[in-house]
């Protein structure tokens, strides 16, 4: 660890010892920035939202799963929603989607 002084406005005998990056802060958020709102004092826990699942319908096989379900909710009020997708295909997946037709 390095000691470096303060800037000569502030007072002239104190210092402050700056760690190496390797180590991770232990910080504590609530008694950092206060207690919320609530008064619970710790972070807010995201809502738990069930995982989306397809039926299983008699006229089509599924064969793989390129991406999983998604919930379509708009994320704002435009007409036209768009969520770009990407995703890998193992060789496996090309040929059946290549024999698919």
């Amino acid at each position: 660890s390095e000691t470096l002084s303060i800037h000569s406005s502030y007072d002239r005998n104190s210092a402050v010892t700056r760690t190496g990056l390797s180590t991770t802060p232990n910080i504590d958020y609530p008694s950092l920035y206060g207690k919320y709102l609530n008064g619970l004092g710790r972070l807010p826990v995201k809502p738990m939202k069930p995982e989306v699942r397809l039926v299983k319908l008699p006229f089509y096989t599924l064969l793989d799963e390129l991406l999983k379900p998604t919930e379509l909710v708009p994320q704002n009020n435009e007409k036209l929603q768009e969520s770009p997708c990407v995703f890998a295909l193992t060789p496996r997946q090309v040929e059946l989607i290549r024999n698919s037709r």
